[in-house]
Formats: structure tokens, C-alpha cells, sequence
């Protein structure tokens, strides 16, 4: 003890603590041995477990293999062999391919020796050599049939192809187990591993804490009486006593701390007096300063917007390629410039004493959805992750300054997103315990520094200069940011961990307010002529379906395109006045599908391109402008705002006139105002629909523009699409294709926004994101789940369907036709699709419906006439109409 206490404070805390920092040492690297043994038995187990996974789906694509072989074998019909037999081919291809590649990537993990490697190697190629055998039978077999042989059946299931099948099931088994045994000897492993661990360090803690406390009671006993006396001297000096001295106990650091500290207080009295000096004159400056800013501002900024004014009505198609290029840099850096300049004069304007606080009720979903829509396209500009969470008690509407919440907003996310190079930006808004609303804004990014985190809201101050040089700002975001929200009563606070993140939070004072007073704008509805052509371009055919039912309500029949380049073929051949743009597409995307199309001169130089997206919502997006966009239509689509783009965009010649709709009817009798539903129609199936727990029909009715009979339609047909999609999806993902899998996956995210299957959307955008980002492994253990989800909502919905329909079909009495009533009724469809005259389309369709025909052939022209109706149904106006020739060539 004598050793200690003869000793400074720097050699008896170096002495002491050296100690528990060398057992620290030891006992973290054995800890990070033990974790890295664990790791490596947690890969090896993980290979055995995709080995697993990968026999299974192996075995289940036999399984369907052999089920479409009897199901050949069995049928009668050759449309059904045929369809049969291309299964059949396809899955004999999944088989062989999936053998052949577990062959080429065998690897035995957890014996890791040549000799279990070929014992497995041997078990696959026995496998494949009894697969080979088994699809030779199964040929002939099938060879058999084709031959008008009767006994094919009882020989494929009694005979030598079962006892083939039933020996590759056995061996399939065997080599399951093998991988097994291999996951479990991993496991376990990895358990006794992890115990020995445990223990270890458990009695590591038990001998560090013992000694930490020895060490503190030490040095505590030799330092107390200094500390208590300094402690009182500064407690003293902070409630404005300068008139105190410390004793001075002993002459170690402690006695040199107490005389510092009197000399310090000394100087202080000193300074304090030049500081209240110092602060008048600079005060006075500071007001001076700011009247200079506004003015400079201001004078700066008026030739500035006449500037770029004159610079966006300057012609450019007399410029080469480069001229081009300077002349686009120079708006750009105009526009940044004038950015600058706006946020000086916002500074200038608080500090002056003239920057207002304007109340008022405002939409905040709105608001969250444009600010973070746009703020989510620049994150992933940059691979970032960009996600909100909003609580479910935070209220739709509130009071207060729109515009300076969204700047606030704005500011903080943009930063967060500038100085974050790889990872996430979240979003967070909830109700604050006392009342408004709680926005946290974090990020995964570079970090600040805890001595620099008081400077963060002074104006002009940028933080690392040299290296965050690349970013473009003046350092004035933050402080404008600051200012506003101390000017709306609230508060924002910073937490950060440098090199690893920072969270701002910001709180408001924002009660809640009143959605019947939030000021709209209202457009009259739009009603096109007939003579209105337009182009919808998706590669989702219920988007399409969906698109092309919100247009029919304007009496617009729009003709779609599955993708970028039939887009193309279908826009040389028809002169469009509007086409809306999907962008995620396989292939050619929306972008470049827009910038070719802009190049086939013409009218395409000046054609509307309005985006179609779920994903982007605001105008101010760069990359959509400068591929010649004009407009953004958010998917799911709602009926005012697809009003308002065809109010903007549609040639006004083309518009009839809003007198006639403002009447109360729309020019062509039948065609309903959007978001009006059907009363009484399908009442039935509704309240069905509305028992499916994972289905929102309120919503579904809502992107469907309040109409039953679309809503149905949309139903119907993703009841045909969800199988291909979950083939597709589980394709992709065993392939690899993870381009192809995040373009599906979008689709799925509107498609069942669109139904009002919102947390189906959801996890179909969490594995878009995690695709994009990756994170192969989320999609790897998210994919399933969803389509398990997707199926059983298909599930659902079939056992719902067919009960309205039925019931239809026993009360209506069917009427019969003759072929000349017939040929004229088609005949009358016909022209009204051609000009898309959707009541009358309704109405013949649902007569016809009811319909039987007489005379020869009355099957086959009934079946042809049920092909009509589903067309016509699915809004499929093209193929209706080639249905109804062909069926009118037979009539004749």
C-alpha cells in the first residue's frame, strides 16, 4: 500500500489498471477464438442446411414431374396432354438441371475428407443414373399411349417406373439424412463450444469485477479529500461566486489542481468584465451583418431567377452534344447557386426578425408521403436503405406551418442521407408524451464528434471540412433547421456516435387538426373525346387492368403495352396524346424506354410522359425530368389525382367541356364520377371479402375508384396471376437472378396495394429493398413466407367467388339467340369497344352473359362468347374485338 501512496496519480492508475487491462486482453482473445470456432461451425451448418434445402426442392420438382406423367397418361383431351406434357418438359428441366448442379457443387463441411466427399458424390450420381432410368420408362410409357395401348396406366403405376420412382425417393432420403447428420454434428459442436465459453467467462467477470473494485477503493481513499474540497470550490464558482479559494492539500496533482484553480478563477473575474463588453460591440455588428445579408440576398437573387427564367426558354436543339452538356451544367450550378442565395436570405430574414410562423390545418400522411417518397429515391440513388415508421396513434391532420414543418423535415433527412455513405436512413413519428409529434430522423453514416456537436447549428459552419469537401452546401441547413423550430415552441436534440451514426430528434408542438379544413384543389371531372388515344405502359397486367378501368371512367379506352419495347413498336405505329410510363420494368426500364422514345422525333419530342410509380411521387426528381418526363402518377393510382394529370395533360381540344360534366352527367351515359361505388352490386361478395382478415375492401375500393365491378375484376385476375408470380419469384431466387427477382417483387408491391392487401405490399417492398441492397439472405428467408401468404390469400378469394356468380347465374333465365340476333349484337359490341363506350360495352356484355345461342355449333359459339365477356372484363378491348370477327366470320 506505502508503494501506492508514495506514488503520483498517473503511476498508481497505470500500475493498477494495467493489470485489469492485460486480463481484459486475455480473456477477449479467447473469447474471440471461441466466437470465431463458433462462426465457422454456424457457416458449415448453414451449407449442410442449403444442401438440405436444395434436395428437398429437388425431390418436390420429381414429385411434380411424375404427377404430370400420370396426369398425360390419363387424359383424354389433347389440349390437356398438351399442356401436360409442356409441364412435364418443364419440370423434367428443373430436375436436371438441379441434379447437376448439387453434383457440381458437392462439399462435404463437417468431415471435410476426399472419402465422404465421393460417398456423397456416388449417392447423387446413383440418383441421377435412376432418375435417367426413370424418365426412359416414363417415355415409354407415354410412347404407349400415344400408341393406343391400355394398359399404360396400370403399368406406370404397378410397374417397373414406380418401383424406379419409389427407389429414388429412398435414395433421395438417404442423402438427406447424410446432410443432415452433418447439420446436427455442426450444431453440435458449435454447443459444446459455446458452453465451454460461457463458463470461462463468467468466472473472468467474477475476477475483474473483484479486482476493479480493489482498485477503486484505493485510489478513491487517497484522492477523496481533494476531490470534495474541488468539488466545493466549482460548485461554488458555478452559482457565481468568485470569491472562493481552494486548499491546497499536497503537492502531487491534486495540490497543483487547487492552486490552477484559484489562478483560473482570478482570470475569470477579468475576462468576464471584457466579455460584456465584447458582446455589445458585437451584437451591434451581428445586427449590421444581417441587415447587409437580406439586402445582398435579395439584389443577388433577382437577376438569378431571370437567369435560369430565360435559361429554361433558351433553345437547345441547335447545340451539339457538348454544348448541350455546358449548357445543362450551368442551369444546374445556377439552381445551386440560387439555393445558397435562398438560404442566406432565410437566415438573414430570422435573425432580422421577419421570417412568420403561418398556422394552419395540413395533411401530414400527405406530407410524409411527398417528403420521404422523394428523399427514398435519392437514398437509393446512393444503395442506401430508406424506411419510415409511423405509430398508429399519430393523427392524420395537424396545425400548424406546413411549409416550415416540411423544411425542417427536409433538411434533416437530406443531411442524414448526404453524409451517410452505405447502410439506412430511418424515419420514426410518433405521439410525444407531452402533447405534438416526435420526428427521429437516424442514420447509419460518418458520425460527429462530441466537441463538435455544439457547433452543428451555427450558421456557415461546416463541420470536417477537408473531409466531407466532396458535399455541396454552405453549413447553413442546420441552423435555419434550429431556428424554425425554436420558432414553432419545439426542440431538437442530437445523439452520435462518430464513425458510426447520428440521430436527430425533433420535437413540435402540433395539435391535431381538422381534415374538412384543409385547403384541396379541386379539378372539374374530365372527360375525354372520343377521338383520345393513350398508351399505359407496366409489365403488370392487373396494374394495367387497374389503369385501364380508372381510364375508361373518362372515356378514354387506353391501349397498353407490357414493356419497353413493344411501347416502342406501339408508339410508331399510333400517334398518342398521353402515355404514362411504368418504370420498373424487365428489360428496357421506363427511363430508357423514355429517352428512346423521345428520340423517334416527331410529336414523341413533345408527347406528355407521365411516370407511373410506386415508389416516387414528387416532380422535383432529376433523373425522371432529364429523361424527358413530364409528370409523376403514383401507384396505387387515386381517381382526383389521375383527374388532376389529365386535366394538365390531355390536349384541351380533346377535353369536352366542363359544363356539360359539371351538369351532373358525363357526356356518355353510364360513365361514373371516380370514387362514386355501385350501390347494391355485389353487396354480398363485399361482406365476404370483408371477413379475409389480411384484406383492407375499404382501401381495395378506394384504388379501384369506389367501383365494385372493377375491384372484382382486379380479384379475379390476380387469382390467375399469383401462381406464375410465386414460380417466378422461387425461380429467381434458387437462380440467382436477383435483377429479375427485385423487378417482380415491385410489381407484387402495387399489385397488392391495389387489392388492399397492404401487409402482403409491405413485405413484398421489404424484399425489393433487401434484393437491391444485397441482403440475400433476408430474401432468402422472406421469400417463402410471402408466397405461402400470396396463395392463401388466392385460397380466399376462390372460396368467395364463385358464391355471388352462382346465385346470378340460378336467378337469371337464359335467353336464346338467333345467329342473326346474335351477329347484330356482336356487331353493336364491336363498335362500341373500337370508340370505348363503356356503358354500352356493360350493358351488351351483360346480355350477352345471359345468353345462350341456337342453331348448329351453339357449344363452340358459346364458349367463344364467354372468351368476349372475360376480355371484356378484364378491360381487354383489343382481343375482344379480334374474338368478335372471329366469331362473326363463323356466324356467316
Amino acid at each position: 500500500m506505502t508503494i501506492l501512496t508514495d506514488k503520483s496519480i498517473k503511476e498508481k492508475l497505470v500500475l493498477c489498471f494495467s493489470l485489469v487491462v492485460f486480463l481484459n486482453i486475455c480473456f477477449g482473445l479467447y473469447a474471440i477464438h471461441s466466437m470465431s470456432m463458433i462462426n465457422d461451425n454456424a457457416k458449415s451448418a448453414s451449407l449442410w442446411t442449403q444442401a438440405i434445402v436444395e434436395l428437398n426442392d429437388i425431390e418436390s420438382r420429381m414429385s411434380s414431374a411424375r404427377r404430370y406423367d400420370l396426369n398425360y397418361i390419363l387424359a383424354y383431351d389433347s389440349e390437356l396432354r398438351k399442356k401436360f406434357s409442356e409441364r412435364r418438359q418443364q419440370y423434367l428441366r428443373y430436375v436436371e438441371e438441379g441434379l447437376e448442379r448439387y453434383q457440381e457443387e458437392t462439399r462435404v463441411v463437417a468431415y471435410d475428407t476426399e472419402e465422404h466427399r465421393r460417398e456423397e458424390l456416388d449417392k447423387i450420381a446413383a440418383i441421377i443414373a435412376q432418375w435417367e432410368r426413370y424418365v426412359t420408362l416414363s417415355n415409354g410409357v407415354i410412347g404407349m399411349v400415344n400408341a393406343g395401348r391400355g394398359d399404360d396406366a396400370t403399368l406406370f403405376v404397378e410397374g417397373e417406373p414406380m418401383l424406379v420412382y419409389e427407389d429414388i425417393v429412398d435414395k433421395m432420403g438417404d442423402l438427406i439424412d447424410f446432410n443432415k447428420k452433418g447439420s446436427v454434428e455442426e450444431a453440435q459442436i458449435s454447443a459444446k463450444t459455446y458452453d465451454a465459453t460461457k463458463g470461462i467467462l463468467a468466472v473472468a467477470l467474477v475476477v475483474i469485477y473483484i479486482l476493479s473494485v480493489s482498485v477503486a477503493a484505493l485510489l478513491t481513499r487517497n484522492v477523496k479529500m481533494s476531490v470534495d474540497d474541488l468539488l466545493r470550490v466549482t460548485r461554488s464558482v458555478e452559482q457565481g461566486n468568485l470569491d472562493i479559494e481552494a486548499k491546497v492539500f499536497s503537492g502531487d496533482e491534486f495540490g497543483i489542481l487547487a492552486h490552477q484553480q484559484n489562478l483560473t478563477i482570478s482570470k475569470l473575474k477579468s475576462l468576464i468584465s471584457e466579455i460584456k463588453t465584447q458582446e455589445n460591440r458585437a451584437e451591434q455588428a451581428n445586427q449590421a451583418k444581417s441587415r447587409f445579408l437580406a439586402s445582398m440576398s435579395h439584389e443577388i437573387r433577382t437577376p438569378m431567377n431571370a437567369i435560369l427564367g430565360m435559361s429554361d426558354l433558351m433553345r437547345t436543339d441547335n447545340l451539339d452534344d457538348v454544348q448541350r452538356s455546358y449548357f445543362s451544367d450551368i442551369k444546374k450550378m445556377g439552381k445551386a447557386l440560387l439555393q445558397i442565395i435562398n438560404d442566406i436570405l432565410d437566415i438573414s430574414k430570422i435573425e432580422a426578425g421577419k421570417m412568420d410562423i403561418v398556422p394552419a390545418h395540413f395533411n401530414l400522411f400527405a406530407l410524409l408521403d411527398n417528403i420521404c417518397s422523394m428523399n427514398r429515391y435519392l437514398a437509393t440513388a446512393k444503395s442506401l436503405t430508406f424506411e419510415v415508421f409511423r405509430d398508429d396513434d399519430v393523427p392524420e391532420a395537424l396545425f400548424g406551418d406546413e411549409t416550415r414543418v416540411r423544411q425542417v423535415l427536409t433538411n434533416i433527412i437530406s443531411n442524414a442521407i448526404k453524409y451517410t455513405d452505405h447502410g439506412q436512413v430511418n424515419l420514426r413519428v410518433k405521439r410525444a408524451e407531452v402533447r405534438g409529434i416526435l420526428f427521429t430522423v437516424s442514420d447509419t453514416g460518418r458520425g460527429i464528434k462530441e466537441e463538435d456537436i455544439p457547433k452543428l447549428f451555427d450558421a456557415f459552419e461546416r463541420l470536417e471540412e477537408h473531409k466531407n469537401s466532396s458535399i455541396v452546401g454552405t453549413g447553413l441547413g442546420l441552423s435555419i433547421t434550429k431556428k424554425f423550430v425554436d420558432m414553432m415552441g419545439g426542440k431538437i436534440t442530437v445523439k452520435s456516435e462518430y464513425g458510426k451514426g447520428t440521430e436527430f430528434s425533433v420535437f413540435l408542438p402540433l395539435p391535431e387538426g381538422d381534415l374538412s379544413e384543409i385547403k384541396r384543389d379541386n379539378f372539374p371531372m374530365v372527360i375525354a373525346g372520343d377521338d383520345v388515344r393513350v398508351l399505359v405502359v407496366d409489365d403488370n397486367s392487373v396494374n394495367l387492368t387497374v389503369a385501364k378501368g380508372f381510364l375508361a371512367l373518362h372515356n378514354i379506352r387506353a391501349d397498353t403495352a407490357g414493356g419497353g419495347m413493344e411501347a416502342l413498336e406501339m408508339a410508331g405505329a399510333e400517334n398518342y396524346d398521353l402515355v404514362f410510363m411504368d418504370h420498373m420494368m424487365p428489360g428496357m426500364d421506363g427511363i430508357e424506354t423514355t429517352r428512346r422514345m423521345r428520340g423517334m422525333g416527331g410529336k414523341y419530342e413533345t408527347v406528355p410522359i407521365v411516370a407511373l410509380s410506386a415508389n416516387v411521387i414528387s416532380s422535383a426528381i432529376d433523373t425522371f425530368i432529364e429523361a424527358g418526363m413530364n409528370d409523376f402518377l403514383a401507384k396505387p393510382i387515386e381517381g382526383e389525382k389521375l383527374n388532376a394529370v389529365l386535366a394538365k395533360w390531355l390536349p384541351q381540344e380533346k377535353i369536352k367541356p366542363a359544363e356539360l360534366v359539371s351538369a351532373g352527367a358525363a357526356p356518355e351515359a353510364g360513365v361514373p364520377e371516380p370514387g362514386l361505388p355501385e350501390t347494391g352490386k355485389h353487396d354480398e361478395l363485399l361482406a365476404k371479402l370483408a371477413e379475409i382478415p389480411e384484406l383492407n375492401v375499404e382501401k381495395g375500393l378506394h384504388y379501384s375508384a369506389g367501383s365494385t365491378d372493377m375491384y372484382v375484376r382486379i380479384i379475379r385476375q390476380s387469382c390467375e396471376e399469383i401462381p406464375g408470380y410465386v414460380d417466378a419469384l422461387k425461380f429467381f431466387m434458387a437462380s440467382g437472378s436477383w435483377v429479375e427477382y427485385a423487378i417482380n417483387v415491385h410489381a407484387l408491391k402495387s399489385m397488392f396495394a391495389n387489392l388492399g392487401a397492404s401487409d402482403i405490399s409491405g413485405k413484398a417492398y421489404e424484399l425489393e429493398t433487401a434484393s437491391r441492397s444485397g441482403r440475400y439472405d433476408a430474401c432468402l428467408a422472406g421469400t417463402d413466407p410471402v408466397c405461402d401468404a400470396m396463395l392463401a390469400l388466392r385460397e380466399d378469394f376462390l372460396s368467395v367467388l364463385p358464391a355471388l356468380p352462382d346465385d346470378d347465374e340460378k336467378q337469371v333465365e337464359k335467353t336464346q339467340l338467333t345467329a342473326d340476333i346474335l351477329k347484330i349484337k356482336l356487331e353493336d359490341l364491336k363498335q362500341a369497344c373500337l370508340v370505348g363506350k363503356t356503358s354500352e360495352i356493360d350493358a351488351i356484355a351483360g346480355e350477352l352473359k345471359h345468353s345462350s345461342v341456337e342453331g348448329d355449333h351453339s357449344e363452340t359459339r358459346l364458349k367463344r362468347l364467354e372468351e368476349i365477356i372475360r376480355a371484356l372484363e378484364f378491360y381487354d378491348y383489343e382481343t375482344a374485338i379480334n374474338l368478335i370477327d372471329e366469331l362473326m366470320g363463323g356466324l356467316l
